[in-house]
C-alpha cells in the first residue's frame, strides 16, 4: 500500500482498539471495520478496511499487518505476532498502546520546546521585510527634505551635514532591489535545506546534531532519558510478549532512531549473539548511563528483565517530563538573551534612517557631527545579564522547586524503583549518583556512604535536614519498620509533585507584578535617562519654558546618567530584592 508509515498517535489508537476488542474476545472483522469509521484520518481508515478484509478472509491478525509494512512498522507487526504465540494479545497491545503515546509525548515535548525561538525568528523577519518594503522609502523622501530645510536655515556651517553611514546605504540599495534579494534568499534557503536534508539523509547531520545536544546541559538530559525511557520501553514489551532478545534489541533500537544508538546497538546485538549478556555488551559499548546498565544486570541475575526494563522506562520517562518542563520554560530566556542582540543589531540597522533623520533634526540631543557617549551601554548589558541570571533562578525554581527539592524529588524517584524492584540499596544510591546532575551527586555519594556504614535509610536520610525535612525521614522510618517502603517513596513523590506545583502556582503570581513593576521601571528609567534630556535640548532651543517636575525630573536623571557607580548600586538593590522576594520568602 503506497502512503507514509501510520504515526505514533495513529498507532496508539489502533492498539488500543484492538486491545479492547481481543480482551472482549469480539468479532475482529466487524471490530476492524468500527474502528476505521471512526478512524481521524485517510490512510488509517484504508489500512484497517484492509485489514479487516484480510481477516475476514481467515487471515491471522499478525499476518494480515505483515502484509501492510507501508503502513505497519515492523515494530508493531512483531508485538502483534508475539502476542498472538504468547496467547497475551490484549495485554501486549495495551502496552504497545502505552508506549506509542509515550513516544508521541516525548516527540511533542521538544516540538514545543523548538516553537518559541521559531516564532520569534520569523516575526522578526516578517517585521523587518516590512519595513523595508514600505517604512524606508517613504522615510528617504522625508530625509531629503529635511537636508534641505537645514540647509535652508544655514543651521550647519558647509560640510558638518552627517553623511548616511555605509549601512543606512546598503539597507537603501536593499529597499530598492528587495524582489531580487528575496529571491536570492529564496534560492539560497532552498539550496541550504537540500543540502541539510542530504546530509540528514546519510547520517553525517543526525550524528552532529546527537553530538550537540548530549553537549549542552539542558538537552543532554531530556535527550538522554527520552532515549533511555523509548528502549527500554520497547525492549521491555517485546522481551514480556516473547520476542527473542536478538531480534527485540534490534527492533528497540530502530524506535530510537538515533543513528549513534543503531550503530552501537548493532555491536551489541552481535554480541548478544555470540552467547555475551546484555548488560556485559552494553557496558562495551557505553550506549547507556552506568545505572540503567547496572540495573538491566540485576534483572538479568533475577530473572525479571521485562519487568525491570519497564519499571526503567516509567522512571526515565518521569525524568524526561522533568528535564522537557525545564527545557520549555528555559529555552525562550536562553534564546531572548542569546538571538536578542543579533535581532536588535538587525532592527537598529533598519531603523538607523530613523536615527540619522531624528539626529540631524536635534531630537536625539546636540549637532549631528557629535555622539553624546557614556555608561549607558555598559549599564544596559549589566542589566540584561543581571535580569537573565535572576530569570534562570526564576524558572529553575518555578518549574523544579528549589535545589533541595530538586535532589530530594530525584532521590525519592530512583528509591522508589530501587524498592520496588528489592534492589541493592547502598549498589543502587551509588548507580543514581553516576548520573545525577553534578549538584547532586556530593549528596547521593554521602547518603550511600553512610548505609554502607550500617546506618538505617532513615537515620542516613536525618543526617541532611536541609535537603530531607523531620517528617520525609519520620514516613521512611515507618516504611522500613512495616516492610513497606515501596509504597511510602510512591507516596512521598505523590506528594514532592504536588508541593512543587503549588510553589509553581505561587512563583507564577509573585512574578507577574514584579515583572510588570520590573518593565514599568525600565521604561520609565530609560526615557528619563536617555530621551528626555535630547527634548530638552530642543527645547531650550526653542526657547520654550519647561514644567517645574520635568525640570526635576530631569535633574534627577542627569545625576543617574553622570554616577555610574550609583546606577550599579541601584541595580545590585533591584538584584538583590527580586532575589530575596522570590527565593527567601517562597
Amino acid at each position: 500500500m503506497a502512503g507514509r508509515v501510520l504515526r505514533d498517535e495513529e498507532l496508539a489508537f489502533v492498539s488500543g482498539q484492538l486491545a479492547a476488542l481481543t480482551a472482549r474476545e469480539a468479532p475482529l472483522g466487524s471490530g476492524l471495520r468500527a474502528m476505521a469509521a471512526d478512524a481521524p484520518s485517510g490512510l488509517l481508515r484504508e489500512a484497517l478496511s484492509r485489514l479487516a478484509d484480510d481477516v475476514e478472509r481467515g487471515v491471522s491478525l499478525s499476518k494480515a499487518v505483515q502484509a501492510q509494512p507501508a503502513a505497519f512498522p515492523e515494530l508493531f507487526a512483531a508485538a502483534v505476532e508475539a502476542g498472538e504465540a504468547s496467547n497475551s494479545l490484549p495485554d501486549v497491545l495495551s502496552r504497545f498502546s502505552r508506549h506509542c503515546r509515550m513516544v508521541s509525548r516525548l516527540r511533542a515535548r521538544a516540538w514545543q520546546a523548538a516553537a518559541y525561538p521559531v516564532v520569534i525568528l520569523v516575526f522578526s523577519a516578517c517585521l523587518i521585510t516590512f519595513i523595508l518594503a514600505y517604512f524606508l522609502p517613504h522615510l528617504r523622501d522625508v530625509q531629503h527634505d529635511a537636508e534641505g530645510w537645514w540647509d535652508a536655515r544655514h543651521y550647519y556651517v558647509s560640510g558638518s551635514v552627517p553623511r548616511v553611514s555605509c549601512v543606512t546605504t546598503a539597507l537603501y540599495w536593499v529597499s530598492d532591489h528587495l524582489a531580487v534579494v528575496a529571491l536570492m534568499a529564496g534560492v539560497g534557503g532552498l539550496l541550504v535545506a537540500a543540502a541539510l536534508v542530504a546530509w540528514w539523509r546519510d547520517g553525517t547531520l543526525q550524528k552532529a546534531w546527537e553530538w550537540l545536544m548530549l553537549r549542552i546541559p539542558w538537552t543532554r538530559r531530556f535527550v538522554t532519558s527520552s532515549r533511555q525511557a523509548r528502549f527500554c520501553r520497547t525492549l521491555g514489551l517485546l522481551l514480556k510478549a516473547g520476542v527473542p532478545l536478538p531480534r527485540a534489541l534490534t527492533l528497540a533500537t530502530r524506535a530510537g532512531r538515533g543513528v549513534t544508538l543503531a550503530d552501537g546497538a548493532e555491536q551489541v546485538g552481535k554480541l548478544v549473539e555470540s552467547g555475551m549478556t546484555l548488560s556485559t555488551a552494553l557496558t562495551s559499548q557505553k550506549l547507556f548511563s552506568d545505572a540503567l546498565v547496572w540495573t538491566i544486570e540485576m534483572g538479568e541475575k533475577r530473572g525479571n528483565l521485562p519487568e525491570t526494563l519497564l519499571d526503567m522506562a516509567d522512571l526515565y520517562e518521569e525524568e524526561s517530563e522533568y528535564a522537557a518542563g525545564l527545557l520549555r520554560a528555559l529555552l525562550p530566556l536562553v534564546f531572548f538573551v542569546a538571538v536578542l542582540p543579533f535581532i536588535g543589531s538587525a532592527v537598529g540597522a533598519v531603523m538607523s534612517p530613523l536615527f540619522y533623520m531624528m539626529r540631524l533634526m536635534g531630537c536625539i540631543g546636540g549637532p549631528p557631527d557629535e555622539r553624546q557617549t557614556g555608561p549607558g551601554d555598559l549599564i544596559a548589558w549589566v542589566v540584561a545579564l543581571a535580569l537573565f541570571y535572576v530569570g534562570v533562578r526564576c524558572v529553575l525554581a518555578w518549574q523544579g522547586g528549589t535545589l533541595r527539592q530538586r535532589v530530594r524529588g530525584f532521590v525519592t524517584r530512583h528509591l522508589s524503583l530501587i524498592t520496588r524492584r528489592n534492589l541493592p540499596l547502598a549498589a543502587g544510591l551509588q548507580m543514581a549518583a553516576t548520573g545525577a546532575p553534578r549538584s547532586y551527586r556530593a549528596l547521593l555519594t554521602r547518603l550511600r556512604s553512610e548505609v554502607e556504614a550500617g546506618q538505617s535509610l532513615a537515620s542516613a536520610m536525618a543526617r541532611f535536614p536541609g535537603c530531607f525535612p523531620a517528617a520525609y525521614v519520620r514516613m521512611v522510618a515507618a516504611g522500613e519498620a512495616n516492610g513497606n517502603l515501596a509504597a511510602i517513596f510512591e507516596k512521598l513523590k505523590t506528594y514532592d509533585d504536588a508541593a512543587i506545583r503549588f510553589q509553581r502556582r505561587a512563583t507564577l503570581a509573585i512574578l507577574y507584578p514584579l515583572t510588570v513593576l520590573v518593565v514599568l521601571a525600565s521604561v520609565l528609567a530609560s526615557v528619563a535617562v536617555f530621551i528626555m534630556p535630547r527634548y530638552q535640548l530642543m527645547y531650550r532651543e526653542m526657547n520654550v519654558e519647561l514644567p517645574a517636575v520635568t525640570k526635576r525630573v530631569l535633574a534627577t536623571a542627569d545625576s543617574l546618567h553622570r554616577a555610574p557607580l550609583v546606577q550599579l548600586l541601584l541595580l545590585g538593590l533591584l538584584v538583590w530584592l527580586v532575589f530575596l522576594f522570590v527565593f527567601r520568602h517562597r
